[in-house]
């Protein structure tokens, strides 16, 4: 490509850039068209062919399946509880009373429970 400056404007990347543009929008046009042919040869290929139609039915019966568990999913969520209250929960611990050399003099708690770090 020979690059020759706009005389209008003196910008040689804007030129190009419209040159570029101009050969996608030609590009672009093909694809309706191809798109037309095989769309209107589908459905002849499609009562043709038992296979396809078996294929289309294996692949559709999952696809339903997964759709319809998604909106289950989604619109049954209106009646869950609160997650804060779980997401703050303490449970009850021990607690202890330390002597002065470091040793646990008195546990005081309703319930035994000491949490163990992971």
């Amino acid at each position: 490509m020979r690059e020759v400056p706009d005389q209008e404007s003196g910008n040689l990347a804007l030129r190009l850039e419209a040159v570029l543009m101009f050969k996608t929008q030609l590009r672009f046009l093909q694809f309706p068209w191809t798109f037309h042919g095989i769309f209107f040869r589908l459905p002849s290929v499609y009562k043709t062919s038992r296979l396809l139609r078996i294929a289309s039915v294996l692949a559709a019966v999952p696809l339903v399946l997964i759709l319809c568990g998604i909106t289950y999913i989604s619109y049954n969520r209106v009646d869950l509880p609160d997650l804060e209250a779980f997401i703050r929960f303490e449970p009850p611990t021990i607690g202890h009373i330390y002597g002065a050399n470091g040793h646990v003099l008195i546990e005081l708690g309703r319930e035994r429970r000491e949490i163990i770090p992971i």
